[in-house]
């Protein structure tokens, strides 16, 4: 399977998903669309948290946007130095 592929499909799910993900969910959600043609491949949970850790290195907070690990899992999300600039959507 093209790494990139992955790749892209780690991401999107990143951007999709409401809650933390980790290398299990991602795996079973991947491998369940596999099953049904919609996926190229099954992955493993390992080439999945490989897939995690080079989106880590892009998605860093530098760009104002980070995958970062909570609450068992990893979330994209704003990078925490823009808090008081992203609060101002929700003004009081």
């Amino acid at each position: 399977m093209a790494e990139d592929s992955l790749l892209r499909a780690v991401l999107a799910l990143f951007m999709a998903s409401d809650r933390p993900l980790n290398a299990e969910d991602i795996a079973q959600i991947l491998n369940a669309a596999a099953d049904e043609e919609e996926f190229p491949t099954r992955v493993s949970d390992e080439d999945v948290t490989t897939a995690i850790g080079r989106l880590q290195k892009q998605w860093d907070g530098t760009s104002g946007i980070g995958l970062w690990e909570v609450a068992g899992g990893f979330q994209l999300r704003t990078a925490r130095d823009l808090g008081p600039l992203i609060r101002r959507l929700w003004p009081e």
